[in-house]
């Protein structure tokens, strides 16, 4: 079975860091969405931490169950590592999306 994680030992002490960061973001897909911009960082911004800083995880508030999703597999993207993904979804809706996230993620991994 491939490994999902790269080694931690390669990376940077700034990198480490930034794997014990969690931050705050909208879970709507588009910044002029965000309800509390001083709490809530634009995509620019967390594209940039997620590629530069190496954050550990993301806390989505706000969106629907297919915004999350999409927002989701987008953040993914940006970042080097599996990221710790919190929403507010509730608890049925959050079950079917970890368990789509979670079949995604093996199907990649087995192919």
């Amino acid at each position: 079975m491939t490994n999902l994680l790269p080694d931690w030992t390669q990376f940077t002490l700034k990198e480490k860091i930034g794997q014990l960061i969690i931050v705050r973001a909208s879970g709507y897909l588009f910044d002029h969405q965000i309800r509390y911009p001083v709490w809530e960082t634009s995509n620019p911004q967390l594209s940039h931490w997620l590629e530069t800083l190496n954050l550990g995880g993301v806390i989505l508030l706000g969106g629907s169950a297919a915004e999350l999703l999409l927002k989701t597999q987008q953040l993914q993207k940006w970042s080097k590592t599996p990221l710790f993904q919190i929403n507010n979804l509730a608890p049925l809706h959050q079950l079917l999306l970890l368990r789509f996230v979670n079949e995604k993620i093996i199907e990649q991994t087995l192919s």
